[in-house]
Parts: C-alpha cells; structure tokens; sequence
C-alpha cells in the first residue's frame, strides 16, 4: 500500500452487469482512492439523469486492461463534471476499500482463510536469518553458496484463540540483473494471520490494526503495514506435480497518517530474542485483554507517536491512561495523589523511575489544570513548557511500566529493557 498505481478498464454494478462504463481507478498512497467514469451508473435513458440521481454504492466490480478481477468497496460519488453539451459526463467516486484479484459480493463476506501482512519494522524487531551462506575452504575459485528453506517453520506461532493462529515468518527474495552480473537477495520478516473457518476481510483488519499497535508500542514509533496479501483456499492453481498456488487478492486502503520514522532497533523497547520465551503469552494478553486495556493502550499508542510541537494534551493523554489503568487493574479507588504515591510505589525498582523522580503535586495540579481550566492561582504546583514536558515524559516511562506490566513483564525484566533503550528517556 505504499505505491502509487492507476487501472484503467471497464466497471459496472453488481445488479446491472451489462452496464459497464469505461473508468480510470487511482491509488494514491495516504491520500485516496479514486474512481474516474466516462458516462455514468443507471438505467435513466439520459446520462444527465444518472449523473444528478447518483447514490452511494456498497459494491462496484471492475475488470482491468490486464484482466484484473477489481471490487471497490463503499464507493461514494466525489465530485464529477457535467456539461450539457457534451453526451456523457464524467463520474467520480471516492472508494474506502479496494480487492485486486476477486469479486465479493460484501464487504461482511466470509471469504478469506489467511493473509500475509508486510511490515517493515517487523524486519528489523525480529532478524529473519533466512539466509544461510557457506565458504568453501577448498575451493580455488573460493565460491560461495547460498540457500533458504521456504519450507522451515515459522520463527513463531501463537493461537491467539480457537479460531485465530499468528504466525511470524521468513521470506527470501531474489533478484538478477539484467546482464546478470549482479545478483540481490532480500530477506524479511513477516506477519501471517491464519483462520481456522473462513473470515471476512473486517475480521483480518481487526487482527492487523491490535498487532500494528503491539509493534507501535515495543518499537516506539508509529507503525503502519505497506501490504496486505488474503487468500481463498478455492483460488488456487493446481500444477502437475499436484501442488496448488495460490493466487494473492491484494487488499488497499487508505491510511491517512503518515508513518513516522522509524527507530533503530537499539530504540525498541525490546526485540524479539530479548522476550522469545515470554512471547507468547505476551502476544495472547495483548489479543485477548483488548477490552480492558484498548482505550489506555490507545492513549500509550498516541504518546509514542511522533509530533511537532509539544502541548498540554500530550500531557492529559498520559496522566488519563495512567488513572484508566489504576482503576481498570489496581481495584481501590483512590484520591490521584494517593493513585499516583501507590502506582510509583509498586514500580520503585524501575531504575529510570528512580531517578526521575516524579512530582505527584505538580502532576496533580497540572491535571486539574488542563482538564478544567481552572484558576491558576488555585493550583500554584501546575507545569508549563519545557517543565510541563519533562513532567511529561517521566510519567510516559511510568505508563509504559503499566503497559509492560499488564502484558505479563515483571518489574526486573521491565527495568532491564528500560535500561537497554536509548528512546526512554527523560530530558
């Protein structure tokens, strides 16, 4: 989903498939999805009719100029040119999901067994190692060789629950040069989300959208997929050796935030062999809990993201989850200080808390400050600028403890991938 493409073929309603009108679909990565027509949907006998009477569409099928099977899913009518002089106008529609390679009748539709999710930061949270490359001592033109088992295991594969199984695996691509006389290997890291009973592609978006923010949260930057490949197990080729391909339906859609820059792995919260034997349960906590944590994850999601400029919400977001989480988790209802004395208590182990040495007075208030615009003078401990964000980033440090916590790390683990970030930190 991170390139830009433009089809150009022949598209029509699910209902009316002798209507097909010629059109141009653009992706344009971040920004939209576009459906350009010449003419317009309908059975009015006047195009003009069409043009005013146009309604949002759940579905429309298209086929490409390379034979392309397109569905284009919630496509609403964005604009368009209408000149009575001319005989057709030109129909445009904003589209929020589009399949290349099926047609599918809904968007609910129970189609899909698996998918396999690219995501860059996955490379680099957990080495893929597929490569294995051999020096022949004894060889005088000193060759080399080099080979990948497509076959291997999956470096991981957890069940989420009866119906979910996410599996990271290694992928091997290789590339020659025209006059080949260079030769690239690229390996990756990727995600693959098998169902035990077909799913419809919400279902998978559900999955994918809680392991992007695992992956925002243990990477510390914001993290986006760049391709989703879902596949029907009736799709498939089957060649004469008996072996069956399958062929990828690619999903695309819009994601209006941009990526931000991703941090070097000695930035991550940890890495996949630092927490290999604790993955599991991490990983089923994170899936299963989503409930209880979702909105103090979601306020932790927001917190690593990166900004510009710096204000008092970024501070509100933090202390908010930070209460969320004590009432969620920590069963006693507590006045904020007496919320804030108890939660830093339970983590005093934690080195770079030790030394931050947070202001609960000036925390709390800071927070009944901004929350309620109340009169400065009654609340003489409340942080702004520069002070406000060190505040800030200290009590990040805390809610990360929390977040780390819940998903089943224990303090000396907490304090030993604390330690190791060099992105934790509290100036």
């Amino acid at each position: 989903m991170i390139e830009k493409f433009e089809y150009k073929g022949y598209w029509h309603l699910p209902s009316d498939p002798d209507n097909a009108i010629a059109g141009i679909l653009t992706y344009i990565p971040n920004e939209s999805i576009l459906l350009e027509l010449i003419g317009s949907f309908g059975k009015s006998k006047t195009n003009v009719a069409n043009f005013i009477q146009r309604n949002n569409e759940d579905i429309i099928f298209g086929i490409t100029s390379d034979a392309h099977k397109i569905t284009l899913i919630n496509c609403i009518p964005h604009g368009g040119n209408l000149n009575l002089s001319c005989p057709f106008p030109i129909s445009k529609y904003s589209i929020k999901y589009c399949l290349d390679g099926i047609y599918i009748d809904k968007f609910i539709d129970k189609k899909f067994s698996w998918c396999n999710i690219d995501i860059p930061t996955l490379t680099m949270w957990c080495h893929p190692g597929a490569l294995k490359t051999v020096y022949s001592k004894n060889d005088k033109f000193n060759r080399i060789s080099v080979s990948y088992n497509k076959d291997e295991e999956p470096i991981s594969s957890v069940d989420i629950n009866c119906t979910t199984t996410l599996n990271i695996k290694k992928d091997v691509k290789f590339k020659e040069s025209k006059f080949k006389l260079s030769s690239t290997f690229n390996q990756s890291t990727f995600l693959q989300i098998q169902k035990s009973c077909k799913s419809s592609i919400s279902d998978f978006l559900s999955n994918i959208f809680l392991f992007e923010n695992f992956m925002s949260l243990i990477t510390l930057s914001t993290v986006k997929v760049s391709k989703i490949l879902l596949y029907d197990e009736t799709n498939y080729q089957e060649l004469k050796n008996k072996e069956r391909i399958y062929h990828p339906i690619e999903l695309f859609y819009v994601e209006r935030e941009a990526i931000s820059k991703i941090n070097q792995e000695y930035d991550f919260l940890f890495s996949y062999p630092e927490v290999q034997d604790i993955y599991p349960d991490i990983i089923k906590k994170w899936y299963n809990e989503k409930s209880g944590i979702e909105p103090i994850r979601a306020h932790l999601i927001k917190s690593v993201k990166s900004k510009h400029i710096f204000d008092s919400t970024d501070f509100l977001i933090i202390i908010q989850a930070i209460e969320g989480f004590c009432i969620r988790f920590r069963k006693e209802q507590k006045t904020l200080t007496e919320t804030l004395e108890s939660i830093i208590d339970e983590f005093k182990d934690i080195d770079k808390l030790k030394q931050s040495n947070i202001n609960i007075k000036a925390t709390v208030d800071s927070r009944h400050y901004y929350s309620h615009f109340m009169n400065k003078t009654k609340k003489p401990n409340t942080l702004d600028g520069l002070e406000l964000l060190n505040l800030t980033s200290k009590l990040r440090v805390l809610l990360i403890c929390c977040l780390l916590n819940f998903i089943g790390v224990n303090n000396q683990k907490i304090n030993e991938l604390l330690n190791k970030s060099n992105n934790i930190n509290l100036q």
